[in-house]
């Protein structure tokens, strides 16, 4: 059991002792009966005989409980023989204020597929190859009647893998239904003798009685005690109806005459309330839970409320506060970074729109076209740089292929054969041409005649 769970029954145990005194409420049952089930001696392979003993004299002699022993055989069908020992033992013994012990010691298996697995309980370990039916029954259907009473219920399994039983069939109510499991539900527990579950609870029994002087004393002290002498493998505690975490309590019974006249005249409970309470503190000290079990019963009588018994249900933490100081440190460390970056992610964002439609808004006031250079003042202004357009390179025609001369010097204008002639001494041309003339010059054309 975790610190904080032992904690909490700590808690409630405190409360419900004050609140019960306050409103004169018994601390205790009106009757208690315990059933014991064993097998019979002739298939009991482990001999049980001893241990049941010692613990029905405990329960009869130390605690005033009345202790019936059923002893089951394979004469006939054990389920049945089963299933009828726990519903004669509820038809006899169940009222609003009594309480119902169910002890179970034996062998235990597990039998079925892996999602619907059942607890078995047996004589040997071969219990299926015993004639003329086989030592074998099954404790889930055996239980059914314990979930339809009026009192509270504790059901105490000393056998292997005990604790399936307290993973199948979980119900709502108001009233208390434990089961105390000798060994976890994929484990076996040890057989009879000193270190046996029973042992220990024989032993822890007396320990607490005579220590707590005949008075109550919480299921989970039982517990511890049994733990504290069984290190190697623990007893698990089960809440069968899974709706309130009220705790049994064990005490001697007092004598007949003075527990009916404490129990006879209360009303019948007609309806139940529910508060919850937000505290700013994680924990209460013993003087407030006595003090607040003190003063609600005040409180409501002043409102003319009748009521009957006030019940501490839970006192639970906050998520973060369940939480270990590491990794409350390292959660709020990761919710805070992660706020960040979405903060800085939505501003960036709306940054960027900003821009994005400041941008557009400007280009359409400066009408500067797609591909062209802005101005230098628009520049100035902020507008947008559009990219430039490289140069379109200058083309030259292609030269002629052949042969090309360089030349050098003054260019003079090429001589006609005339002029070569006119230029010999004593040349008299004819001259019948016609002229013209152009804007270069004149060009004359001779002709000879007969």
């Amino acid at each position: 059991m975790a610190p904080d769970e032992q904690h909490e029954l700590e808690r409630q145990a405190c409360y419900q002792n004050a609140s019960n005194e306050a409103l004169n409420v018994p601390n205790g049952y009106l009757k208690v009966a315990v059933l014991i089930i064993q097998w019979a001696d002739e298939i009991d392979n482990l001999h049980h005989k001893d241990e049941v003993a010692r613990l029905q004299d405990i329960f009869t002699t130390k605690f005033g409980y009345e202790c019936n022993v059923a002893k089951l055989n394979n004469s006939k069908r054990p389920q049945h023989q089963l299933d009828a020992a726990i519903q004669n033992h509820r038809n006899d013994h169940d009222g609003p204020n009594n309480l119902l012990i169910v002890y179970y010691t034996g062998h235990g298996t597990v039998v079925g597929p892996e999602d619907d697995e059942r607890l078995e309980l047996s004589a040997t370990w071969n219990g299926h190859q015993l004639r003329p039916y086989p030592a074998t029954a099954f404790w889930d259907t055996a239980e059914r009647p314990l979930f339809d009473m009026e009192g509270d219920v504790l059901a105490i399994l000393d056998c292997c893998f005990a604790s399936r039983a307290g993973l199948k069939m979980k119900q709502e109510d108001l009233r208390t239904y434990q089961l105390l499991a000798a060994s976890p539900a994929g484990s076996p527990t040890e057989g009879p003798g000193k270190n046996s579950f029973t042992t220990a609870l024989c032993d822890s029994l007396s320990e607490l009685i005579d220590e707590s002087g005949g008075g109550n004393f919480p299921l989970t002290k039982l517990i511890q005690r049994i733990n504290r002498q069984r290190t190697k493998i623990a007893c698990v505690p089960w809440d069968r109806l899974h709706k309130h975490n009220r705790q049994i309590q064990l005490a001697r019974l007092a004598e007949a005459h003075d527990r009916v006249a404490s129990f006879e005249n209360r009303e019948p409970e007609k309806a139940y309330l529910n508060f919850r309470l937000s505290l700013a503190t994680d924990d209460l000290e013993k003087e407030q839970i006595e003090m607040l079990a003190r003063q609600m019963p005040k409180a409501c009588k002043e409102a003319r409320i009748p009521v009957l018994r006030i019940d501490w249900v839970k006192m639970e933490k906050t998520q973060m506060e369940r939480m270990p100081a590491d990794l409350y440190k390292t959660v709020t460390v990761a919710r805070a970074c992660i706020a960040f970056r979405r903060n800085s992610f939505s501003k960036k964002r709306v940054s960027e729109e900003n821009l994005k439609q400041s941008d557009t808004q400007s280009q359409k006031e400066q009408k500067i076209p797609t591909g062209k250079r802005p101005t230098e003042s628009q520049c100035r202004k902020g507008s947008p740089t559009v990219p430039e357009r490289p140069e379109k390179r200058k083309r030259f025609p292609k030269k002629k292929r052949g042969r090309s001369v360089t030349l050098s010097g003054p260019i003079t204008q090429p001589q006609t054969p005339l002029a070569e002639n006119a230029s010999r001494p004593g040349f008299q041309p004819e001259l019948s041409a016609t002229a013209s003339a152009s804007s270069t010059g004149i060009t004359t054309k001779g002709e000879s005649t007969k």
